[in-house]
């Protein structure tokens, strides 16, 4: 287990959000292709992470970190075979729109390389120790055991999370950007209703997506790319409908 950021001020305990994320079909994947072709395919994978450590691990700032700008990195990654998990440094809202955003990007890049992402965030007490590369927590086991549940390719958010974020919206208008969107996607156990990060926003072609990774998989997986296509296309039209509400909104203020 290795962690592609380097530990800066965090606090080793604390509560924060954590992300864990899983290759689907990895281990057929390694059984059925040449080991050339599981490095290409892993490298694929790193590189869409490496992209997102050089632009999104900061707060206000974009690129390496500095000594000036060090404490802000508010998001670090830890890879280990086919999965990833994503930390927050605490449990501010800033620390929470940088995960969701992250995950976003992530899981709808790894579709457009025919790579799919299951994901689930969690929210509670966590130790972090980049040094001795400790990593545990019921937040940690929570998110695990919920990707473990999903019935498509994307991310969604335990209660716990859900609450944690609902709390700031009482106060104040948090809406991660309009990366949260709440729907009924599959889960092992049915149709249920989560709070979905929104993967499909980065997807010009969602067709397309799903041809490709179609093309992977075989018999009862393709329940997983069929199910992706519906969540996407769900996604695209509660979008559509917040930028028509918020256009209108607009249009009746200039008038006022």
């Amino acid at each position: 287990m290795s962690a592609i950021t380097k530990p800066t001020n965090w606090e080793t305990p604390g509560k924060r959000f954590v992300c864990f994320m899983d290759i689907m079909g990895f281990k057929d994947y390694v059984y059925r292709n040449s080991h050339g072709s599981v490095d290409k395919k892993m490298n694929e994978f790193y590189e869409i992470i490496r992209k997102y450590k050089a632009l999104k691990v900061t707060y206000a700032t974009i690129g390496k970190p500095t000594k000036k700008n060090r404490e802000r990195i508010l998001v670090k990654s830890v890879m280990f075979s086919d999965s990833i998990v994503l930390i927050t440094k605490d449990d501010s809202s800033e620390s929470a729109f940088f995960l969701v955003s992250a995950c976003a990007q992530i899981v709808g890049n790894c579709l457009s390389k025919d790579i799919g992402i299951k994901a689930a965030i969690s929210y509670g007490n966590l130790t972090c120790d980049f040094k001795k590369s400790l990593f545990y927590g019921k937040g940690l086991v929570d998110a695990y055991l919920l990707q473990e549940e999903l019935g498509f390719y994307g991310c969604i958010l335990d209660h716990r999370a859900e609450r944690k974020i609902d709390s700031w919206k009482e106060k104040s208008d948090i809406t991660m950007g309009g990366l949260l969107k709440e729907l009924r996607v599959p889960l092992k156990s049915g149709l249920i209703r989560h709070t979905t990060v929104d993967t499909a926003f980065l997807v010009q072609d969602i067709s397309k997506i799903v041809k490709g990774i179609s093309k992977t998989v075989s018999g009862k997986p393709r329940i997983y790319v069929d199910n992706t296509e519906t969540v996407m296309m769900e996604l695209k039209r509660i979008e559509q409908e917040r930028i028509l509400k918020l256009d209108e909104l607009t249009k009746n203020m200039k008038n006022k």
